[in-house]
């Protein structure tokens, strides 16, 4: 699906201020929005230790197979990984021909 403009939002993680209800940060955290790969989810929020300090961090585990570690003040990025071997993807098409195609990742 193609859309128009430069979709600056799409897949993101996004923080409002709750105060102003103006935008705090945003994220890319993948930048196509290809088929089945669209950021949706449940994204935690939750205290941690990061390089011993304490942090307040929110993770999301993507539909692409990688998770994503952001700093919940600021947006940054503290880090990101594989976490399956293997997933599957809904080829593109029509809805008749759509066939799942098993997607292998080099450990």
């Amino acid at each position: 699906m193609s859309r128009p403009g430069d979709n600056l939002y799409t897949n993101s993680a996004v923080a409002i201020d709750i105060n102003t209800g103006k935008l705090a940060w945003h994220f890319n955290i993948r930048r196509t929005t290809r088929g089945t790969m669209t950021k949706s989810g449940i994204h935690m929020l939750y205290d941690t230790v990061v390089n011993g300090e304490h942090r307040k961090v929110v993770s999301h585990f993507g539909r692409n197979g990688f998770f994503y570690s952001l700093a919940a003040i600021t947006g940054s990025f503290i880090k990101g990984g594989q976490y399956v071997n293997e997933f599957f993807e809904l080829d593109q098409g029509s809805s008749k021909t759509r066939q799942a195609r098993r997607i292998r990742s080099e450990p």
